[in-house]
């Protein structure tokens, strides 16, 4: 996935980590994607709970839908 990311504070006093990335046709994707030429791939927007483990490297413990 290819892709950039924005964190913002939750109501529950958590983080919350928003990330959008490229889907291919043909998942997984490989190292060499061009988004130009990959037929069926589309850009997804993505929400995951945000945290931090033992060492204070992210983790996206839960993705979440809308619902």
């Amino acid at each position: 996935m290819i892709g950039g990311a924005d964190i913002i504070a939750a109501l529950d006093g958590g983080q919350r980590i928003f990330f959008h990335g490229w889907l291919c046709g043909s998942s997984p994707c490989p190292v060499s994607i061009d988004a130009q030429t990959d037929d069926g791939g589309r850009r997804s927007m993505y929400l995951g709970v945000l945290g931090w483990d033992s060492s204070d490297n992210p983790v996206v413990n839960k993705f979440l839908s809308p619902e």
